[in-house]
């Protein structure tokens, strides 16, 4: 993919990013829909529902996510142009892998130069932390200053039903997968991808990034 260097390849990148996971999952989907007649089909269809649904799940905040920064490498923004949320969470990760002294050295920078910028070390701020959880996503919300509070009411589907289920499949466990057990974690992880793809596209278009100019 070209590099991102305008609000419209950005918003064309989380599109592709979640059309391709979008018609994957649908058609496994479909797969577990048209097998489900055949008991021993359905189990195992099932639980690679599950799992595909999660890694899409996870694949999809990440990447998308890092588009993000990427395009904001890109307009390299000034401490004094951004917004106090993404200054802050920006001012907190400047010690990312660095020893006290330059850390401390860089936030001094930044706090007398009003023409300070930033670099975004991508792996550290959309770690899913290889499970992607509720306080997960919330962690990578805030390094980009999105708010997500509309999304508290899936943290227990999230928690309970995306993850509990596809950790007991990825780890082994006997479980009793029929048609709906896969199915309910796919409905669940089509309206996470959806809500947090129309939320981060809203933040972009709002400016969420930048300081309101009075």
């Amino acid at each position: 993919m070209s590099k991102i260097k305008s609000e419209e390849k950005l918003y064309d990148a989380i599109d592709k990013e979640y059309t391709w996971r979008l018609h994957e999952i649908d058609v496994l989907k479909g797969l577990l829909q048209k097998e489900s007649g055949k008991p021993k089909m359905v189990a195992p269809l099932s639980k690679a529902l599950i799992v595909l649904s999660y890694s899409h799940w996870e694949g999809f905040v990440k990447y998308s996510t890092e588009y993000f920064f990427e395009y904001m490498q890109h307009l390299n923004l000034k401490r004094k142009d951004m917004s106090e949320g993404f200054l802050a969470s920006c001012i907190q990760h400047l010690n990312d892998n660095k020893k006290a002294a330059d850390a401390t050295a860089d936030i001094l920078n930044c706090l007398n130069d009003e023409n300070f910028t930033f670099q975004y070390n991508f792996n550290v701020l959309t770690s899913a932390e290889s499970n992607l959880q509720f306080d997960v996503l919330r962690k990578i919300a805030a390094n980009i200053a999105l708010d997500i509070s509309s999304l508290e009411t899936k943290k227990a589907s999230l928690d309970e039903i995306v993850l509990g289920r596809r950790n007991d499949v990825a780890h082994g466990d006997r479980v009793y997968a029929d048609k709906s057990y896969g199915v309910e974690v796919c409905s669940h992880v089509l309206s996470l991808m959806k809500e947090y793809k129309d939320l981060l596209q809203n933040h972009i278009s709002m400016h969420g990034y930048k300081k309101q100019q009075l």
